[in-house]
């Protein structure tokens, strides 16, 4: 029927699409205008992706557009005007004179709902025709329907042709197999592969020529880390936005098309219940704030429990729930039990009749359509119903009892399931629900096996056949796929005693598996902890943590430590133990990588108290490298010094040369930040031997790179040059994206000294590239770079467009030393525009922080030099005066007599 009615709309899509109506690319050099002063960005809509593949079908790039011009058509199927189907409303219909075994294949009829499927296809449709992606939110109690409504949505957009669709689950257990990443692989058919054979896989999926095709081994990496040891996999995604940018790239080429005969189409991720999922949602927030700069055709469709939007879920869940509900381009779908009347017609399409028992039914389930599906279902299966003429009717003598909840109702299905079944193939069963809700059976067997149970195939069998379970035996694993049936044999577990039990055999098996694949630590420290051996989880669980961070999953990694702290708690451990305190420190480290400045000091000085007050020395050192480092952060040099020195004199003591090479490289970049190169180069020199003696390459890049910078500050350019390529070789052999991308910024700065402005602002290009891929903190810095070379080059609209944006930002206003540097590149530009009411704002703002901080820097001073030669030239010689005394200010700090000299010589010319 829908190909026929696609075919009756040829004529339509040849009128829309046809002729003048599909526009070829705009030639970007239509757009440019040497003098920035007079381009006018109201000119432009960027609602088009900025870039056309030559796989992807021809469209325009950058449209200029009238107020009454429409958006132009997009290529590719188009999308109907409305999700229904030419004909009559819903009316329902059965199969006559078929058997009830029917009833668990055939999906449920969809009834109802009608103003929210148009919303989700107007939002579709709005996607389609601008380009740019949206998000609606599915929100509702459990039983309301989100996920019907979304698969729906996935399977009727499908029909039409014009969309790809990507799914995620997620479960409360946070399992391996939810998520972004499974996501990707289950699209790309590289479930349960290892890494060689994930290679191979998408060599085929990304051939020569395909938009991808250089990124074989980093989505090899994604979806399958390598498993040795040895392996550097654990240094690719160390941060969260490197694996956002990843599978954006994919989604832009399901977007956009990825070979030359393929079609353009809208690409639809469905997440449900993405509330379980907090990296997930942060995924979300990065690709809708990347719309406007980098638009994809992309629809998240976002499924969230009502209760979980309340302070119910941790903190940080909740709060990137909220920022995607209130952001612009994302609209709310509220789920309410469905009206009397929709209820009755949906358990009357169930059972097929009118009359006492559809009013019963619908009354019981109070609008929750799942209930009503369920219950019908445990009807069919138990016997009480026939096919009748007039559809499902009651069986004679039949009696029926409404059950009290969904759960309970799920465990008595899963009571009659078993029955049938020997009590130790029962068992197997709710062990396999311990091991998730996705399982290897290969794991399920060793499991039983150290449980000493038999792994019945036959439950299997049984589990497809009756739809409750997705049996691959390719890949030999099982899928639940119903939370709720997981979720009764696990309670099931609990009531009988056998819930710890099950847990054991799963870190037995575990254990026998430790070192083959990524992940076994993680789940490892879950097992542990759900058996009632706490002590051994705590080790575990940090493990895990740690590879979540390098990995870039902050959110992951800091659940984690939730789970160990909940371990010392189970242990009723007194407070006086150190391992509090050693979960605490690797929390604040945790929340300083991940910006979290204002949940740093409170956790720190908490630490700090309890290590004074109980003696936990090892924790004492730590605390006090974490606080040098975040006073660093915070612009307080001179206490971040002085915290670091006692880091460093602690860990002499107890012997840990690995926390004092960290201490000494963290004072040295303070120092160098207060202009005390000669301090921070002993520093440096004294970490570099401990470096050596470790054979840590990380940290002997870190040493190379400040003592590059030093180098730098010093004007010693040839030097800084060699240092900084010696460090980005040593950071590149660890495949460290952050310490390659400043080292990158590092030349950028050697090239904009030596007057190679041309050279400078390609390097700081790729820097920003680099940086803005793996959500480094460093990422404003090369901005910052830039902004110095464009207004050197006389560019200073395009240097306020780059740098004003990010004053609002919350990390810059966190950061007074890149805040101060953004006042100055801006000093600079509005003095060669004239705009002297913004000059008194930022030489007011750049002042203070310089003196509340006194950083010191030689950029600082030229940035000064320049705006001040600005004012000049604009007559403004009082102003010029202030702007020359803060380039006075950084030189003599710097030591630089010279420097100073010339800078009161060239006062005194303005007298």
């Amino acid at each position: 029927a829908d190909a026929a009615w696609g075919l009756a709309q040829l004529s339509d899509v040849r009128e829309r699409v046809g002729g003048a109506a599909i526009r070829g690319p705009i030639d970007l050099s239509d757009f440019e205008d040497e003098d920035e002063d007079e381009a006018s960005d109201e000119a432009l809509a960027l609602d088009e992706p900025t870039e056309v593949s030559d796989h992807a079908p021809t469209r325009p790039i950058l449209v200029a557009r009238t107020e009454n011009q429409h958006p132009p058509q997009r290529a590719g199927t188009p999308i109907p005007a409305s999700w229904r189907r030419p004909g009559d409303a819903f009316v329902p219909r059965h199969l006559f004179g078929v058997g009830l075994n029917l009833f668990g294949i055939r999906p449920p009829p969809y009834v109802g709902r009608i103003a929210e499927r148009d919303l989700l296809w107007q939002s579709l449709r709005e996607v389609y025709d601008t380009g740019v992606g949206r998000a609606v939110i599915l929100r509702g109690a459990q039983g309301m329907g989100r996920s019907r409504l979304g698969s729906w949505f996935c399977q009727r957009a499908d029909e039409v042709g014009a969309v790809r669709v990507f799914t995620a689950r997620h479960h409360a257990s946070g399992e391996a197999e939810n998520g972004l990443v499974p996501m990707v692989a289950r699209y790309l058919r590289c479930e349960g592969l290892d890494h060689e054979s994930t290679y191979k896989r998408l060599s085929h999926a990304f051939p020569p020529g395909d938009l991808l095709d250089e990124a074989i081994e980093p989505f090899a990496q994604l979806l399958s880390p390598s498993d040795s040891a040895d392996s550097i996999w654990s240094h690719r995604f160390q941060y969260a936005r490197e694996r956002y940018n990843l599978v954006r790239r994919l989604l832009e080429r399901e977007a956009t098309g990825h070979s030359t005969d393929d079609w353009e189409a809208v690409v639809v991720v469905w997440l449900d219940d993405a509330h379980l999922g907090s990296d997930t949602l942060d995924f979300c927030r990065f690709l809708l704030e990347t719309q406007t700069a980098d638009p994809v055709p992309v629809l998240l469709l976002i499924s969230a429990e009502e209760s979980t939007l309340s302070s119910a879920i941790p903190a940080p869940t909740r709060r990137a729930l909220e920022a995607i509900e209130d952001h612009p381009r994302c609209q709310t779908v509220d789920l309410a039990p469905l009206p009397e009347d929709e209820q009755v017609t949906l358990v009357r399409a169930l059972l097929g009749m009118d009359g006492e028992l559809a009013e019963r039914v619908a009354a019981r389930t109070a609008g929750s359509p799942a209930f009503a599906v369920q219950l019908v279902g445990e009807w069919v299966e138990q016997g009480l119903l026939r096919s009748g003429s007039e559809g499902f009717q009651l069986a004679e003598g039949a009696a029926v009892a409404l059950p009290a909840d969904v759960m309970r109702e799920w465990g008595e299905r899963v009571e009659r399931f078993l029955v049938t079944f020997q009590a130790p193939e029962a068992t197997a069963l709710e062990l396999a629900a311990v091991l998730g809700n996705r399982l290897r059976l290969d794991e399920w067997r060793l499991a039983c096996q150290e449980a000493g149970i038999p792994a019945s195939n036959r439950i299997v069998q049984r589990l497809s056949a009756e739809n409750l379970a997705d049996h691959d035996t390719g890949l030999d694993t099982l899928v639940f796929r119903r939370t709720l049936l997981r979720d009764a044999l696990l309670e099931r577990a609990r009531a009988a005693g056998r819930l710890r039990q099950h847990h054991q055999a799963a870190v037995a098996m575990l254990e026998q598996a430790s070192g083959i694949q990524h992940g076994i630590a993680e789940r490892m420290g879950r097992h542990l902890l759900m058996s009632g051996h706490a002590v051994p989880a705590l080790g575990k669980l940090l493990e895990g943590a740690r590879e979540r961070y390098l990995r870039g999953e902050k959110t992951a990694a800091r659940r984690l430590l939730e789970y160990r702290e909940r371990a010392l708690r189970r242990l009723d451990l007194p407070e006086r133990d150190a391992l509090w305190g050693l979960g605490w420190v690797e929390r604040a480290n945790l929340d300083l990588e991940s910006g979290r400045l204002r949940e740093v000091e409170p956790l720190l000085e908490k630490t700090d108290i309890l290590a004074q007050k109980y003696g936990w020395a090892h924790v004492s050192t730590r605390v006090r490298l974490v606080q040098g480092r975040f006073l660093h952060r915070t612009g307080q040099l001179a206490r971040s010094v002085e915290v670091l020195k006692a880091a460093v004199a602690d860990a002499i003591e107890q012997e840990e040369s690995t926390i004092e090479a960290r201490s000494r490289v963290q004072m040295a970049i303070a120092q160098t930040r207060l202009g005390q190169y000669e301090a921070a180069t002993t520093q440096l020199n004294m970490a570099r031997d401990q470096f050596v003696a470790v054979r840590d390459p990380h940290g002997l890049a870190d040493c190379d790179w400040q003592r590059g910078r030093i180098a730098l500050s010093e004007e010693r350019l040839d030097e800084a040059q060699q240092l900084i390529i010696a460090a980005l070789d040593r950071y590149s052999e660890v495949e460290a994206r952050g310490g390659i991308a400043e080292c990158t910024n590092g030349l950028g700065d050697v090239a904009r000294r030596s007057n190679r402005l041309e050279h400078a602002e390609a390097h700081y290009r790729d820097a920003m590239k680099l940086l803005d891929a793996v959500g480094h903190s460093a990422a404003t810095i090369p901005r910052l770079n830039l902004g110095v070379v464009l207004v050197g080059r006389d560019k200073s609209v395009a240097a306020r467009r780059l740098i004003e944006p990010l004053l609002r930002n919350q990390d810059i206003r966190d950061r007074p030393a890149l805040a101060a540097a953004a006042h100055l590149v801006l000093l600079a530009a509005v003095a060669k525009a004239g705009d002297w009411a913004a000059w008194d704002h930022h030489v007011g703002r750049a002042g203070a922080l310089l003196a509340a901080t006194g950083i010191v820097d030689r950029d600082n001073a030229f940035l000064a030099k320049m705006a001040a030669e600005n004012a000049v030239q604009g007559g403004e010689v009082d102003r010029a005066r202030s702007a020359f005394g803060l380039a006075w200010q950084q030189l003599d700090g710097l030591g630089d007599l010279q420097g100073v000299a010339e800078v009161e010589d060239r006062v005194r010319t303005l007298a």
